[in-house]
């Protein structure tokens, strides 16, 4: 079984239903820069208005869903276009050499 799953068999069928999951590992690294933005923005919020306590799960509900959608918006709008760019600009600029290639010269 191991081997079977090794190779790709059943890939697409334990992937079913995950690609929220996998969008969200993707741009992890967004989600935590931005997060504590927002945990802390809310916070700040939550102390001046003193919501009742069964409100709480609420709040914590709302930082997590804001944080996670301003990292994906992060990733998609901002970090993944700026990868795409830098990589592409870079590949452009030079040329890949072979060093173990024999020089070219005049005859």
């Amino acid at each position: 079984m191991l081997l079977a799953l090794g190779s790709g068999v059943g890939n697409e069928a334990l992937s079913r239903g995950t690609g929220w999951v996998r969008a969200i590992g993707r741009s992890s690294y967004e989600i935590y820069l931005v997060h504590m933005l927002i945990v802390l923005g809310l916070m700040d919020l939550f102390k001046r208005l003193k919501p009742a306590t069964s409100m709480v799960p609420l709040w914590y509900l709302a930082m997590l869903l804001l944080s996670v959608l301003l990292g994906l918006g992060l990733s998609r709008y901002y970090a993944q276009p700026m990868n795409h760019r830098l990589r592409g600009d870079a590949s452009a600029r030079r040329e890949p050499t072979n060093a173990l290639a024999p020089e070219s010269g005049p005859d």
